[in-house]
């Protein structure tokens, strides 16, 4: 058996589906661009920046073509938005399914239910992606809503944009101390929850190598695996 058969015999289906999604995620966020600024918020918006009389007019939205060839459903929409985020759970469902000698919803990843992909996506976060709650919240409106936990109260911030940005970065840092000590939320550890690796689909497929004896890893190999059988059983672990 060649490892090309056997990439179909274990169905590698990686080696195809996330090569194309960067370019799927782009036209997604295209198209759901254009719905929001056509629709009645999106003019709302725009009216209100241009009617600001203390800044000039900025956009609110970029613009940005629309696939219209073929236009995409709302289902695919969402899901090539989210396949980026959910690689890293992917990748974990695939190893724990070579560790524990079955998936655990039964087959490969790509055919799941998004509700299912969705689920491992929440339990394996990627670290080195944003926070799927984001960074920061901004607001059009003087309402202030109460803020999620472990996020700071709504207030308007203006910044001068005449200092360097090392400056107004130790402004904000400054604030944000302030902010940690009122809500006793301390700063955690730079490394805590991160990655100290990248990982790498051709460890999976050394597994299934190695479970279908194509041939022998060398111990560079053997070490991935190793590595990626550890990194599975520890996330597990902690989720």
């Amino acid at each position: 058996m060649t490892e090309e058969q056997l990439a179909k015999k274990c169905h590698w289906w990686w080696r195809q589906s996330f090569a194309q999604t960067s370019e799927q995620s782009h036209a997604a966020m295209a198209a759901l661009l254009q719905s929001l600024q056509e629709s009645e918020y999106g003019k709302a918006l725009a009216a209100i920046a241009a009617n600001d009389s203390d800044t000039s007019p900025e956009p609110i939205l970029p613009s940005a073509p629309v696939p219209r060839n073929p236009p995409l459903s709302a289902q695919e929409t969402m899901t090539a938005l989210f396949e980026e985020r959910w690689i890293y759970s992917a990748w974990l469902y695939e190893v724990g399914a070579r560790v524990k000698g079955r998936p655990e919803f039964g087959k490969p990843w790509i055919e799941l239910t998004l509700k299912q992909k969705q689920q491992l996506g929440e339990r394996w976060p990627d670290p080195v992606q944003p926070p799927s709650e984001g960074y920061v919240r901004t607001s059009t409106t003087v309402l202030r809503p109460v803020p999620p936990p472990g996020w700071t109260t709504p207030c308007v911030m203006s910044w001068n944009l005449k200092l360097e940005n090392a400056s107004l970065a130790r402004g904000f840092l400054e604030w944000v101390a302030r902010m940690r000590e009122h809500h006793g939320i301390p700063n955690p550890h730079p490394n805590k929850g991160k990655r100290r690796r990248q990982f790498s689909w051709r460890e999976v497929e050394l597994m299934d190598i190695q479970q279908h004896e194509l041939r022998g890893l060398d111990e560079s190999e053997t070490s991935r695996v190793s590595k990626a059988k550890a990194e599975f059983l520890e996330a597990e672990t902690v989720n």
